[in-house]
């Protein structure tokens, strides 16, 4: 499907084809159109998001512009919130699934689905760190309060090799963020991050573990300090909604995505 500006499909009633070209004022004039008409089917298909704040709002409003008022009408999301579930809960779970085209994770949908659950989870654009980079400084920051040399224990040997590993650190990153601010802000450890294969045999690893971060996958074992360990993972039971490792007795939570993003649960 062809579209011209913003993302638009039509113009004035006309379908977008190949070689169409409109001005920077029409192109804005469609965006603000399309968000108000969005923005107003939205609040009748999810009532409560009427009530929302403005970030809420516009990361629902970027996800309904980007998948259409038809799949949102259509949505578990939809379902669950008017069912009465907590849309703190139901949005950072199910947004992410959002990333698909053809059945297949494109790493564009993945990176704005968590920039939107981001935003409306009250991290800011402004509160984000720059985007890193496999070559960027280990002082970087992948989100406020956790750096890039933290994913990889200050090792050289463990630097992610692909921007698909980095985003899926960030993803993770971004709720362990949440579940710190929940925890009041103490400080976050972080006991393993990327394990190249090397590495991960020498730590007796599985041969197919998250820690790996193979397309699609990634993973980070962690606790808050001063925080019981059970209790932080009875928190991220019921509120991550893709991979957790029972590692309390261990004196960790493990928390991962896998390619495809199944609800996965399991102990060491």
């Amino acid at each position: 499907m062809w579209t011209i500006g913003w993302g638009a499909t039509s113009v004035n009633g006309a379908p977008v084809r190949e070689g169409d070209k409109i001005s920077q004022d029409l192109a804005d004039e469609l965006l603000q159109a399309g968000v108000h008409r969005y923005a107003a089917r939205l609040h009748q298909l999810i009532p409560a998001s009427a009530n929302y704040g403005g970030n809420q709002q516009a990361a629902l409003i970027s996800w309904a512009y980007n998948v259409g008022l038809g799949a949102v009408e259509d949505s578990t999301l939809r379902r669950r919130i008017n069912a009465g579930e907590a849309a703190t809960i139901v949005v950072p779970q199910e947004l992410p699934r959002w990333n698909k085209a053809n059945g297949k994770p494109l790493a564009g949908l993945t990176r704005r689905r968590a920039a939107e659950v981001a935003l409306f989870s009250g991290i800011t654009q402004q509160q984000q760190a720059p985007r890193f980079l496999p070559s960027s400084p280990f002082s970087s920051r992948v989100t406020p309060h956790i750096t890039y040399g933290e994913l990889c224990l200050d090792e050289e040997r463990r630097r992610f090799t692909n921007q698909g590993q980095c985003d899926i650190a960030t993803e993770l990153c971004i709720f362990i963020e949440k579940a710190r601010a929940h925890f009041g802000g103490k400080p976050v450890i972080i006991t393993s991050g990327h394990r190249p294969e090397a590495i991960n045999r020498s730590v007796g690893g599985a041969s197919n573990s998250e820690h790996l971060y193979k397309p699609g996958c990634g993973a980070i074992d962690w606790y808050i300090k001063d925080v019981s360990v059970k209790v932080l993972q009875d928190w991220c039971d019921k509120n991550w909604p893709y991979s957790l490792g029972y590692g309390a007795p261990k004196g960790f939570v493990h928390l991962g995505i896998r390619a495809n993003r199944p609800r996965v649960r399991w102990n060491y």
